[in-house]
């Protein structure tokens, strides 16, 4: 693991969406939010535990938006997550890309 940059992430990044199965109520987001919000061309920089200990805890703090990708508190492994958050947040830009 690498350190984490003391200033934090670069802004080029994309915003910070801390991606958990137990958000913090006033920060959470649901995905249809992300979704709406990646087409119209915002960035997003999704952080994703690793391993049964997820993400430090001092990162939650940094994240502007709370992602529960399920929308149940369902806990993933780490590969599920990193392959079901682009691929939920895929389909629901595409289903929202077509109501337009």
């Amino acid at each position: 693991m690498s350190d984490l940059p003391k200033k934090g992430f670069p802004s080029h990044f994309g915003e910070i969406v801390i991606t958990t199965s137990k958000p913090d109520p006033k920060r959470q987001v649901k995905p249809v939010k992300i979704a709406e919000e990646a087409l119209s061309n915002r960035s997003f920089l999704f952080l994703v535990g690793l391993g049964h200990k997820g993400l430090p805890k001092e990162l939650f703090e940094r994240g502007k938006h709370h992602l529960d990708i399920t929308s149940r508190g369902l806990s993933l492994e780490t590969c599920t997550a990193i392959g079901a958050i682009p691929a939920h947040l895929s389909g629901l830009m595409e289903n929202l890309e077509h109501k337009r």
